[in-house]
């Protein structure tokens, strides 16, 4: 999402600017304070390509995609902003259907088109997949009836508070 829309500050042609046009080195200041954007679908991509090559951990991701559910629930304007630009594959498959999935879901939740990225075949698994649960008979039939249906279609078979930031 481009920091111009973020920020919200306007000139008289109600062109939209940042607050590092007016205020140089605020971007810092920013980031020190604890501000920093929402994540959009395409960032948060982005960012996980960049844990992958960089070998951080997996957990990351999920903090990752689940910061980004946070954001776009705190999103009062524009939560379609966060959905509409087709992310990058991360290349791997349950990261990449987990996303669509909860795009369809987010959107679908908040009265919002879904977006026609999420339909993309590479966004599909070709076998469930279960999340890091237990390999147990009971969790994986919990996660088949209580997981959101739009991960579902996608092959994710995880329970909806897998999502919830604790």
């Amino acid at each position: 999402m481009d920091e111009k829309l973020i920020f919200g500050l306007g000139t008289e042609d109600n062109e939209r600017i940042s607050i590092e046009e007016v205020i140089p080195g605020t971007r810092d200041l920013h980031h020190l304070a604890g501000y920093r954007t929402p994540l959009t679908v395409q960032s948060l991509a982005l960012q996980i390509i960049d844990d992958i090559r960089l070998g951080v951990p997996e957990t990351r991701s999920f903090r990752l995609i689940r910061q980004f559910v946070m954001d776009f629930e705190r999103a009062c304007d524009d939560k379609a902003l966060l959905l509409e630009c087709t992310p990058p594959l991360t290349g791997v498959r349950y990261i990449d259907s987990m996303i669509a999935g909860l795009a369809e879901h987010l959107a679908f939740h908040s009265g919002l088109k879904v977006p026609a990225w999420t339909r993309e075949a590479d966004r599909y698994m070709k076998l469930p997949w279960f999340g890091f649960q237990l390999e147990h008979e009971v969790v994986h039939v919990h996660a088949m009836l209580r997981g959101p249906i739009s991960l579902r279609n996608h092959g994710i078979f995880i329970d909806s508070s897998s999502f919830v930031n604790i």
